[in-house]
């Protein structure tokens, strides 16, 4: 088979080629400017035997290649920052959903769950409180007066800051009162019929790692 078919079918480099090339026209050397003695040497320099087995091998070794590179790309992003952040994401995200159950089913036990040991409470014009003991006595008169459901106006906004977060959201809540009950609120508790608000929160990781919130403020918009 002529060499310049053969380079053609198997798509072989011109480099491995060349000196047969040489051998097969013998006037090359008027082409490419090279002396006879160049000629001769490159015939009979000992070529690697071009075969099918080491063109197999080369097909099957670059896709085999290319998928041990794709499973080490996947594993990587698995083990990503990126990976624990969405993580991180989802426990913020279910820490309120757990508590928003606590505060329509009245459940004391269940919010205070959800605080932080060091946690703050700002209520807007008022100046608050620090500690969960502290934050535990402030819920007694809310939950013994009335109930109350939440209607969620803007979702969560997370935006994580490594072991800390932010979350911005608002809620419309709407508070019943049983009449039946008399308790004095302490300053800061909602005391409107329906209420309107605008929360920025921080969350932390306790001791434990787990994520609870560790200021608790807000600003009313209605």
């Amino acid at each position: 088979m002529p060499l310049l078919k053969l380079q053609q079918r198997h798509e072989l480099p011109y480099r491995t080629l060349r000196p047969a090339l040489l051998c097969e026209q013998g006037l090359l050397h008027l082409r490419t400017g090279l002396d006879v003695h160049t000629i001769l040497d490159e015939c009979s320099a000992p070529t690697k035997p071009i075969t099918r087995k080491n063109i197999t091998m080369s097909a099957i070794r670059t896709p085999l290649l290319a998928a041990l590179l794709a499973i080490t790309l996947a594993m990587a992003s698995l083990l990503s920052p990126v990976g624990h952040a969405g993580s991180d994401h989802e426990e913020i995200l279910a820490l309120y959903q757990g508590w928003i159950r606590a505060v329509e089913s009245s459940d004391i036990d269940g919010y205070v769950g959800g605080l932080h040991p060091d946690v703050s409470l700002r209520p807007p014009g008022v100046p608050g409180l620090d500690g969960r003991d502290n934050y535990r006595e402030f819920l007694g008169p809310v939950f013994e007066t009335a109930r109350y459901e939440i209607t969620i106006d803007s979702p969560h906004s997370i935006t994580m800051m490594g072991d800390a977060a932010v979350v911005e959201y608002d809620y419309t809540i709407r508070r019943i009162v049983d009449a039946d009950t008399e308790a004095d609120l302490p300053e800061g508790a909602l005391e409107g019929e329906s209420t309107t608000s605008h929360y920025i929160d921080v969350v932390a990781k306790d001791d434990s790692g787990a994520w609870k919130i560790r200021l608790h403020s807000w600003s009313m918009t209605l």
